[in-house]
């Protein structure tokens, strides 16, 4: 993970971030992510997730 970010406004945070993974005899992936959190009475909740394969 690299370019990690973190906003946050009351009880949603929202985390940015760039990955990349390797595996044998395949091309590295690498995609933008993102991911909504909601904060639901001290328990964070993830209530979406989004990922872009970049080259």
């Amino acid at each position: 993970m690299a370019e990690r970010r973190v906003m946050r406004c009351h009880d949603i945070a929202i985390l940015t971030y760039r990955v990349s993974a390797e595996k044998p005899d395949v091309p590295i992936y690498k995609a933008l992510c993102a991911s909504t959190y909601l904060n639901d009475d001290d328990r964070w909740l993830r209530i979406s997730h989004q990922q872009t394969a970049v080259n």
